[in-house]
């Protein structure tokens, strides 16, 4: 998918990839354009070799307001219903299965849906402005998109529910003090924090990181002994490899490595 209309996608030269939300007059708000050009941007990053982070954010003053209310509301049928709430399904799923680091970068608040898309990144980096809004019982609406998945494995049944049944709107500090964001920087050092972050995983050894990924992404799941044997594989492959070579040789030498991710 050519020309994006909703968001936009910027390939720089260090391998690092921002994706901006780009609806800033309906603060970035979930409409079915937003949603397809997202999930192929997903797959456009997901699929380039030369890609190493990807860095998500919003146009404007706000991440997102989640879905679109107005759209939302003029839904005509069940089906229609449970194609729009699939899709915003869909595009969660896009960015969780995301390969390599994914960054999120809070301008602003965060709301609804967009609550799952940003809970299923790697790293949160927000400014003191970027409240979570989880209120959907405000109208009358349950979570969806994967967010009462998100919030009960970070937060556990009593927290998720005091948040969800009460409409609670987080603060940055209250989200941070949950563990829910990593990092709370005012808003001027937003970029400056984030992209720090950013750079030094684009020059790590980047197929190492992937693997590191995707066993914390096994963990939850898995027995202790199960869990051993997929470290061991991926530990392997990590061996093999000429970043490990690099790794190794800079440590003897006491300089910092030069990784190629190979």
């Amino acid at each position: 998918m050519e020309g994006y209309t909703s968001i936009l996608y910027e390939k720089r030269d260090n391998g690092i990839v921002v994706l901006t939300l780009n609806r800033e007059k309906a603060m970035n708000a979930f409409n079915s354009v937003l949603i397809r050009e997202t999930i192929d941007a997903c797959d456009r990053f997901n699929n380039d070799p030369l890609a190493k982070v990807l860095v998500c954010t919003g146009k404007g003053k706000g991440f997102s307001a989640g879905g679109d209310i107005g759209e939302l509301a003029s839904i005509d049928s069940v089906a229609k219903a449970k194609e729009t709430f699939d899709l915003a399904a869909r595009v969660v799923k896009s960015i969780y299965d995301i390969k390599k680091p994914v960054i999120m970068m809070l301008n602003g608040p965060v709301a609804g849906a967009a609550g799952a898309a940003v809970l299923s990144g790697d790293i949160i980096v927000a400014s003191e402005s970027a409240r979570f809004a989880m209120n959907f019982i405000n109208i009358a609406f349950c979570p969806d998109s994967g967010v009462s998945y998100f919030l009960t494995r970070k937060l556990g049944h009593q927290k998720a529910a005091e948040i969800l049944y009460l409409g609670k709107i987080l603060s940055a500090k209250e989200a941070f003090e949950l563990g829910l964001y990593n990092k709370v920087v005012p808003g001027d050092n937003l970029e400056k924090e984030t992209f720090g972050i950013a750079e030094t995983l684009a020059r790590g050894p980047s197929k190492t990181i992937e693997m590191v990924k995707f066993l914390l992404r096994q963990g939850p799941a898995n027995d202790l002994e199960t869990q051993a044997q997929l470290e061991s594989m991926c530990q392997i492959i990590a061996w093999a490899s000429e970043d490990f070579k690099e790794g190794a040789k800079a440590f003897i030498e006491k300089r910092p490595p030069r990784f190629q991710g190979k």
